[in-house]
């Protein structure tokens, strides 16, 4: 069995095997290239503009309402529909259908 001092020899060694691993070691073909500002500086990015391509038409469609106005029998209706519709799905009567559907 090797003894503890061996380890100790093993693990100094392999250290600086770690600090070649991590800096690159020594030859300079195997570094790895550093990122340089102006890189950045020379971008062939180019930007559209987008704003000239709107017309009034869809302009005019962005604007559309997305509600209905509802009177108050239009809102009765639709209660009721929905209840009746619970109460077709669930089995159960009209004033459980509307106490599932007010809790939700």
């Amino acid at each position: 069995m090797d003894s503890e001092d061996d380890f100790d020899m093993q693990d100094a060694n392999n250290e600086s095997g770690v600090d070649d691993f991590f800096s690159g070691g020594d030859n300079e073909a195997n570094a790895m290239p550093v990122y340089d500002d102006s890189d950045a500086d020379g971008g062939d990015y180019e930007f559209i503009d987008y704003d000239s391509e709107d017309s009034d038409a869809n302009a005019h469609h962005r604007h559309q309402q997305n509600y209905t106005v509802l009177s108050e029998a239009d809102i009765r209706q639709r209660q009721e529909d929905d209840i009746m519709g619970v109460c077709a799905v669930l089995s159960i009567s009209k004033v459980e259908a509307a106490l599932v559907l007010r809790h939700y």
